[in-house]
């Protein structure tokens, strides 16, 4: 590691003048849709890895390509038009502890084109005021599935014994083998204006506020994150 990790950005610039982006890294076009440019970035990243995640003492574990990813994604989304009665545009709540459960599920709202909402898993040391919270976001979002991962499913069908969950909420668990007969991609349009996901504060000052971003949104973050990092190399 570098004994100057925080020299500035035209300093990297000036040392790296060889350096060039990977042919994924390139700026997204603003007149494509975001998930075009994903399937064409899958189609050229096929076996590579994604991502790799690291446990709490910074071992590797679980390690997703992009075609994995991709598969996993179909997977979640198929499944919630085919089985879970899901359409687009509906609101469905993401409730997972960090990993790759929740970034497969993410991404088979998008492809999906269901509003993603991530939530907060509700905190045993404080399980009443997170309850709260939960079924508040639920009743601003209006969504009545919230997919999850084993360990907190199992966690809420324990505590459910002595606490009441958001009424009206079906769960369903994701980080398992989904079993699917069409494997197409759901046949939805994609809309630039289209809500992508909600993002909501932690309420930890209030009530959680939400924020619709827009896949025209992700993609101008996404061009703008891939210039910053361009420029610091």
């Amino acid at each position: 590691m570098s004994q100057y990790p925080y020299r500035e950005a035209s300093y990297r610039s000036t040392a790296h003048v060889d350096f060039e982006p990977p042919a994924w890294w390139a700026p997204h076009s603003s007149e494509t849709h975001l998930l075009r440019e994903t399937r064409a970035t899958i189609g050229r990243m096929a076996d590579a890895d994604f991502m790799t995640w690291l446990d709490d003492r910074g071992r590797e574990g679980e390690t997703l390509t992009f075609a994995g990813l991709w598969r996993k994604a179909l997977a979640v989304s198929r499944k919630m038009v085919d089985d879970w009665g899901v359409e687009t545009g509906d609101r469905v709540l993401l409730c997972y502890l960090p990993g790759m459960a929740f970034m497969v599920a993410f991404w088979g709202c998008l492809r999906l084109r269901v509003v993603a909402v991530p939530v907060y898993p509700p905190d045993p040391n404080k399980l009443a005021l997170g309850l709260k919270k939960l079924d508040l976001v639920k009743q601003s979002c209006g969504s009545s599935l919230c997919l999850t991962e084993k360990a907190l499913d199992q966690m809420r069908i324990a505590l459910s014994l002595t606490h009441r969950w958001p009424p009206g909420l079906v769960w369903k668990r994701t980080d398992r083998e989904l079993k699917f007969k069409d494997a197409s991609d759901p046949d939805v349009p994609l809309l630039d204006d289209a809500v992508a996901f909600l993002q909501y504060t932690s309420g930890s000052t209030g009530d959680p506020k939400g924020v619709m971003l827009t896949f025209a949104n992700i993609r101008a973050e996404l061009k703008s994150s891939t210039r910053l990092q361009c420029a610091q190399f």
